[in-house]
């Protein structure tokens, strides 16, 4: 298919002026061309989607212009041959047919309502035309009776399950995977009788499947939705509350939870349904759902590490639903004077999560006030490798006390010793919880004024001058970080404050749920 890719690429390619554009999908490729879309099905087999053989494309990208039509009949235009003949790839002729793609009016770009989001211009009036579009689809869309498609929703829960097996402990932490699944599975056994009313009262439909950010186009004539799930019908055909449930798990993603309840209301108001008892129920699932698919892409691309964040940040959505607490290590670390203590201190302010404090505890150990020097040199006193380890194994002591709690923990300290960082390593295993290692690095002369500072004003519990740093420094060895843990590195910073924030909303350390 390679060469297949290559031709059209080319804007030789197509009977049109074309710019094109690849994007690649984990089941298509998507050939932008500045007025028209082309795209292809990748020939693949996931079970639940077989697009292996010709026959099936076909069939598949004929489905996909049907369905997608009763949104927007006008947006798709057919499904077009592909022909190979003299060695040459050649669109829309009869003879020696070797694929098949859709032709599609392209959108703006810009009109993307993901794109709309990261710009914070997606608005209340935005999101009423949007909830109103969806209600108007529902009208028509076919209202299913079959119960199977009941009983589908526990089977595609435990397909999930089934098929993430394999990253649990590497991109879903044990403690996450298990709240999920029993969560689920418990809250589908108690409402199954609900859902079978739900059918009865015309709330099952032959929706859309996939609706959220990226497959909505907002534009000043109208809502365009597209892109439905052709490939497998348990997807697409659902409670409508699944179908509303989409777009406001991915606004709750995208940091505009703010926008999510005024979707939710307006659908309600319109189409007079009800669909909050079940909203976290089905978001859990569905951000599962997204974090599930991208780490199928990510099991292909293992060093794209912007996307096993987003996948990882997706399963700890899903999680969250069922438990807003989510308990937690994370590990503030870095050498005497990088700005650890400071951003440990500032984050444990604004999240409420208790902070544990090397610096401190090895104070309150040794009997020592807060502010007090220890009159010690460095690896003797009570700053000797026998008196450190007292430390340490009390702050995790402590850590392990917070997560059986179901609380998170934020640990402040320097972890310049591998001995301690495969203990805390250790640690977040046998807990089975998320841990987010964040190391602080700075500049020399920032290091050197902070700690030129910190030794005339005494507010600190540190003892560290510039000589322990430069002891520190020498000694220092990059993190060895194993699957399971995420990691970034952070650097000088204007703000704390904004610094803060970002973590965060990075980190979903707030409460926007609906309950």
């Amino acid at each position: 298919m390679s060469d297949l890719i290559k031709a059209m690429s080319d804007p030789a390619f197509y009977p049109h002026k074309a710019e094109v554009k690849l994007i690649t999908t984990h089941i298509s490729y998507v050939f932008l061309t500045g007025k028209y879309v082309y795209k292809i099905k990748k020939p693949v087999n996931f079970g639940f989607l077989d697009f292996s053989t010709l026959e099936n494309r076909k069939k598949f990208c004929e489905k996909e212009i049907l369905l997608n039509s009763r949104i927007n009949p006008n947006l798709y235009l057919g499904v077009l041959p592909i022909s190979l003949i003299n060695n040459s790839y050649i669109l829309n002729s009869t003879e020696n047919i070797v694929e098949y793609c859709i032709k599609m009016i392209e959108l703006p770009q810009e009109s993307l309502m993901s794109n709309l989001l990261l710009q914070n211009k997606v608005s209340q009036q935005d999101i009423n035309r949007i909830a109103k579009k969806v209600v108007d689809f529902h009208k028509i869309a076919n209202k299913i009776k079959d119960t199977q498609f009941v009983d589908s929703i526990k089977y595609n829960l435990e397909e999930n399950f089934r098929q993430t097996e394999n990253i649990v402990n590497w991109l879903i932490s044990k403690h996450n995977y298990n709240l999920i699944k029993k969560s689920s599975l418990n809250f589908f056994e108690t409402h199954r009788s609900d859902f079978l009313d739900r059918m009865k009262g015309n709330l099952f439909v032959d929706g859309h499947g996939d609706l959220h950010s990226k497959n909505i186009s907002i534009m000043p004539d109208d809502i365009y939705i597209f892109d439905c799930i052709e490939f497998n019908e348990r997807f697409r055909i659902q409670d409508i509350a699944s179908e509303v449930s989409f777009l406001s798990m991915d606004l709750d993603f995208n940091n505009r939870s703010d926008l999510s309840p005024i979707y939710i209301n307006t659908y309600q108001q319109l189409s007079n349904k009800e669909i909050m008892p079940y909203l976290n129920f089905f978001k859990s699932y569905l951000a599962y759902v997204r974090g599930k698919v991208l780490s199928f892409s990510f099991l292909n691309e293992p060093e794209n590490k912007e996307l096993e964040k987003t996948l990882r940040r997706y399963f700890r959505l899903s999680a969250k639903y069922f438990d807003n607490t989510l308990p937690s290590i994370f590990v503030i670390c870095g050498l005497s004077g990088t700005g650890k203590s400071a951003l440990a201190k500032r984050l444990s302010a604004k999240t409420n999560i208790k902070r544990l404090s090397s610096d401190e505890i090895r104070k309150e150990l040794a009997g020592i006030p807060k502010y007090e020097s220890a009159k010690a040199t460095y690896n003797e006193g009570i700053y000797s490798h026998e008196f450190t380890e007292k430390v340490y194994n009390k702050i995790f002591e402590l850590s392990k006390l917070e997560i059986e709690s179901n609380r998170s923990v934020i640990i402040d300290a320097t972890f310049n010793s591998d001995f301690y960082r495969k203990k805390i390593i250790n640690l977040q295993e046998n807990l089975g919880v998320d841990m987010f290692l964040i190391e602080r690095e700075a500049d020399f002369e920032i290091v050197k004024e902070r700690l030129t500072k910190r030794a005339a004003k005494r507010n600190t519990s540190s003892d560290a001058d510039l000589e322990i740093y430069r002891r520190q420094l020498s000694e220092y060895r990059p993190w060895q970080v194993s699957k399971g843990i995420s990691y970034e590195k952070i650097g000088n910073v204007k703000d704390l404050d904004i610094l803060c924030d970002e973590l965060i909303k990075e980190f979903l350390l707030f409460d926007f749920f609906a309950k």
